[in-house]
């Protein structure tokens, strides 16, 4: 298994820049499809898509640069502006798409909640096809284990061009493909529920709840990221901790409202 997929010249085209293109395809293309769920038409389908995917691309960026300043850009400023190499923070594209959310929204005044509750399962998808692309790239790794399932890189597997980045030669947890696949799942559980809820919140709120948990107990795994708050959590579970609550209050609070899904 090499990250990079092929050249084009003095062009390397990895794994990871693929699979994150084709996740945006896709999620564009699922939103394009559950529009109506939106009220939204299919041009600001893929203008809201183009401005999300810009603004997720910039908050996941500046989150992962924030939290490895010191162990990869510190010394290389140009490294930063190489997105291609890997080195995106979910939760930072989730914050930069959101807001970006709310500001369309606000400006094409369309409902929010409405338009969340559409955009969840492309989340998933778009996410499933990244963490593929992280799996490959190297990068987002799990701990050693002894599992049957470990997977482990060769001695000579280069990332971002320095081998030294993912241990090799050590069984791993690939944590990348367990998140790949319980957003599989979250995705199934969000279609078959996106017609049958009624309230705008719900699925966003069903999916804030789903994806919160999976991302707080993978954290566990995970052994790029040891935990640093209080010594016990990493980043990603304490703004789990505020992701969840916060998903079920839209899904329990929208339910007992009397507000019917096609309000603002």
């Amino acid at each position: 298994m090499d990250p990079v997929a092929f050249h084009i010249g003095a062009l390397e085209i990895r794994w990871y820049g693929i699979m994150a293109a084709l996740g945006f395809m896709g999620a564009s293309l699922l939103l394009h499809r559950n529009r109506e769920k939106a009220d939204m038409t299919g041009d600001e389908v893929y203008d809201l898509t183009f401005y999300m995917m810009l603004a997720g691309i910039i908050g996941a960026r500046i989150y992962y640069v924030a939290l490895s300043w010191d162990k990869e850009f510190a010394g290389n400023i140009m490294e930063i502006f190489k997105v291609w190499h890997g080195g995106l923070v979910y939760y930072g594209g989730f914050i930069g798409g959101l807001a970006m959310l709310i500001l369309y929204c606000v400006w094409k005044r369309k409902s929010f909640l409405r338009v969340m509750d559409a955009t969840a399962p492309s989340l998933a998808l778009g996410h499933i096809l990244g963490r593929i692309g992280c799996f490959i790239n190297g990068c987002c790794y799990g701990k050693a284990c002894d599992a049957w399932f470990g997977f482990s890189y060769p001695d000579n597997y280069n990332v971002y061009g320095n081998p030294n980045l993912v241990p090799t030669s050590v069984k791993l947890y690939p944590v990348q493909l367990f998140e790949s696949t319980m957003n599989l799942v979250i995705l199934a559980v969000l279609l078959f529920f996106l017609n049958r809820m009624k309230k705008p919140g719900q699925v966003a709120g069903l999916y804030m709840i789903m994806y919160g948990v999976t991302r707080f107990l993978l954290e566990f795994l995970r052994g790029d990221n040891p935990a640093n708050i209080l010594g016990m959590l990493t980043q990603a579970q304490v703004i789990g901790c505020v992701v969840i609550p916060v998903g079920i209050f839209l899904l329990l609070y929208r339910a007992n409202s009397k507000t019917q899904n096609r309000s603002r």
